[in-house]
């Protein structure tokens, strides 16, 4: 077995300073603690999360990480569990809320439950829709089933939804009751809904259309984009957007066939969440061999560490030796970026250190040393886990826990134990995927983008590569 002495600069940089889950770890007790905040969308904190194409032109390029505002911790998922709803900060791409064409139900067209922009959202194919594009398969099972009821048109006509909608979603666009000022996602105000339009979004049709002409991009550069509600007193051809009516930032009408912005949004689910840590250096920085310390980080930028439930417990023996703890390790996950990784909680589930133990790239047992050094006296819970750490504004993803109670005393450990009622660990469940839509017919009888990095094809869309380290 390979020797390792480590613990690696703990990173309490999981305190969010000024926004949207101020003092606090992402974890569920700090976000039902939170639920209340509201600063703003602009103003709240961001996560980094999934990758698409953002500054590139075309499909052929990398992608770079999706930039989120974390907008609510209110949130239920399907199964009632505490989320948190994100919101994507930009326009990722754009397209047509409904171009097809019914001959049955009159509210067919405007109603989310039947829009092929739904279908496109939550696609798991590659090239096909943005799920399936922008999330690897394990980033995808962390996006909790919600909730998306919409409420049906309040002036509404014999031609317009009369009825309510359950629906839910991965992937979906906000309602009106959400992107209303003093709606739940926080929008303090007009300014507070504008957005921008990535570089990607501006120039690359994709999912069936020809060309981005007609965008929703105003002479001052912000943008119309897309709600998910049924436009009020309106006929069928109708559903609710955000408007950019010069310097006007409101809510209002559009035809659904118009091409406008896609703003996504989604919840992750608190059970499914170990903590969050800074978006760039943070744990990516954490060496081998280096001793427990506190660093405050006050950043608003995050990347999130997800438990992930398929991945079993390493086994650890531990001794105390000299205050500081020895141990042997088996059973961790082996590859590119696979760590044995630890981290100390306090008593109300807030982390509050960091720390590599060792290098996984090829053995799965080995041993290390662990230095209580600059720990505040107090007792503690320390989960050890197999850990695959992404690096700078990608998710990484760590073993259900091996977990402990650890008491320090003068920055030595002075007794370890089992921790005989660890925190409940979360279970894979199966999660139904959204009702299957119809699927864009494209727009002018063009399947076809033009910007696949001089293909010519959007079926090559298939071909780009994810920009996210190898997974395990």
């Amino acid at each position: 077995m390979k020797k390792v002495s480590a613990i690696a600069a703990a990173l309490s940089i999981f305190a969010f300073a000024g926004a949207a889950f101020a003092g606090g770890a992402f974890s569920p007790g700090d976000l039902k603690a939170s639920a209340d905040s509201k600063v703003g969308v602009k103003a709240a904190n961001t996560v980094y999360f999934g990758n698409y194409w953002i500054t590139s032109a075309n499909t052929g390029s990398p992608k770079e990480a999706i930039a989120w505002k974390l907008v609510s911790a209110k949130s239920k998922d399907k199964d009632g569990k505490t989320a948190v709803k994100i919101l994507s900060d930009q326009g990722l791409y754009v397209g047509k809320f409904n171009n097809m064409n019914y001959t049955g139900r009159a509210d067919d067209a405007s109603m989310w439950e039947k829009a092929p922009i739904r279908t496109t959202l939550n696609e798991r194919t590659k090239g096909e829709g943005f799920a399936g594009d922008a999330f690897s398969t394990k980033e995808y099972d962390m996006i909790a089933m919600a909730d998306t009821y919409t409420m049906p048109d309040s002036q509404a006509t014999p031609y317009q939804v009369t009825v309510p909608v359950q629906t839910y979603d991965k992937l979906y666009l906000l309602s009106y009751e959400e992107a209303k000022d003093g709606g739940s996602v926080g929008v303090t105000g007009k300014d507070d809904r504008a957005i921008t339009l990535t570089t990607f979004a501006q120039k690359c049709p994709v999912y069936g259309l020809s060309s981005t002409y007609d965008r929703g991009e105003s002479y001052d550069g912000s943008i119309r984009y897309w709600l998910r509600s049924p436009a009020d007193g309106w006929t069928t051809d109708y559903v609710k957007g955000v408007a950019n009516n010069f310097t006007d930032i409101d809510i209002t009408r559009f035809k659904r066939d118009t091409i406008m912005a896609i703003r996504p949004a989604c919840e992750l689910s608190a059970a499914n969440v170990a903590f969050l840590s800074a978006a760039e250096g943070g744990k990516s920085e954490v060496a081998l061999g280096a001793g427990f310390a506190l660093a405050d980080y006050s950043g608003t930028e995050f990347k999130v560490t997800f438990i992930d439930a398929s991945v079993n417990a390493p086994t650890v023996n531990l001794k105390i030796e000299d205050g500081k703890l020895n141990g042997t390790f088996s059973g961790a996950v082996t590859g590119t970026n696979q760590y044995l990784s630890a981290y100390l909680k306090n008593s109300s589930g807030k982390v509050l250190n960091y720390a590599k133990l060792a290098d996984c790239d090829t053995a799965a047992d080995g041993s290390f040393t662990l230095d209580f050094a600059g720990v505040a006296d107090g007792e503690y819970k320390l989960s050890f886990v197999s850990e695959q750490e992404n690096g700078a504004k990608q998710s990484d993803f760590a073993s259900k826990a091996a977990a402990y109670v650890a008491k320090v005393a003068g920055g030595k450990i002075t007794e370890i134990k089992e921790d005989t009622k660890p925190e409940p660990e979360p279970q894979p469940e199966p999660q139904p995927e959204p009702e299957p839509t119809p699927k864009p017919s494209g727009d002018s009888g063009s399947g076809g983008g033009g910007c696949n990095a001089g293909f010519g094809m959007l079926a090559l869309l298939f071909a780009a590569p994810m920009f996210f380290k190898k997974e395990k």
